[in-house]
């Protein structure tokens, strides 16, 4: 700049350039600039306003089954199988415990952490007096993964955390080959517990009224009927889910069999 210049617009000049230039550099460093791309090994779940609208979304991804739910605004993501008995996370319950909020797995009413995948459970001393329970951890039972926004389209990254976490075997072929394979006998087997009459003699074996449908053996003193239909589906569900599972799942499904 010219000598001649007064002092002050020089010095509001230089400081003007350096304002720019530093504004510039924010701009090329910037993380949430169009430009942006997806993390590397990322897997692309959906569209965001897609994801907020359906509020939950499952997905396979680089072989693993993903759940992505939106709550409060915040997109999570976290295996898709509970870690106890592998219930369906999706049909599970939102809520706060502790001041935390956890999803409640639909089959056994475990609460699992949406931010850290930590099983929580309530411990009572028996000694004090009154025994007021107390919110504890069980440590991190369920793999919980990253989720990040790019020009609107939702990726997942996968938490690749080397120590095993309980959610992960139901994330593995061996599991899936076993469901795959129960799937139809545990249809015909449905179909059979919620239609079938039960034989009479069967039943006086085992302690069940006789002559009575599946739902009366299995919940005789059970009057309220929409609540019974639905308890009962959850049990049945349970018991077809074990047994699926299990490595003698043939010997199971004929021990049940024969009581229909």
């Amino acid at each position: 700049m010219p000598v001649g210049f007064p002092k002050d617009i020089r010095q509001g000049v230089h400081l003007h350039l350096e304002v720019v230039n530093m504004f510039s550099e924010e701009e090329q460093t910037s993380p949430t600039s169009s430009s942006s791309s997806p993390p590397p090994s990322s897997h692309f779940i959906g569209r965001k306003e897609d994801v907020v609208q359906a509020k939950r979304v499952t997905k396979l991804v680089g072989g693993r089954d993903v759940l992505v739910l939106c709550h409060q605004g915040k997109l999570h993501a976290m295996d898709m199988r509970c870690y106890h008995t592998g219930g369906p996370l999706q049909e599970g319950d939102i809520e706060e415990f502790d001041g935390r909020m956890c999803i409640v797995c639909p089959w056994h009413k475990y609460k699992i952490t949406l931010a850290e995948g930590e099983g929580l459970y309530q411990a009572v001393n028996p000694s004090a007096t009154p025994p007021n329970p107390t919110w504890r951890s069980k440590g991190v039972k369920q793999r919980v993964h990253q989720v990040t926004e790019v020009n609107r389209d939702v990726y997942v990254t996968f938490n690749d955390s080397p120590d095993t976490i309980d959610s992960d075997f139901y994330q593995t072929e061996r599991y899936r080959a076993t469901m795959n394979k129960a799937q139809p006998k545990t249809k015909k087997l449905l179909e059979k517990v919620t239609s079938r009459k039960v034989s009479t003699d069967r039943t006086k074996a085992r302690g069940f009224p006789g002559g009575a449908d599946i739902h009366s053996c299995l919940w005789p003193k059970q009057k309220d009927r929409e609540m019974r239909g639905c308890v009962e589906k959850q049990v049945i569900l349970d018991f077809i889910h074990v047994i699926s599972s299990s490595d003698v799942y043939e010997f199971q499904v004929s021990r049940f069999e024969s009581i229909l």
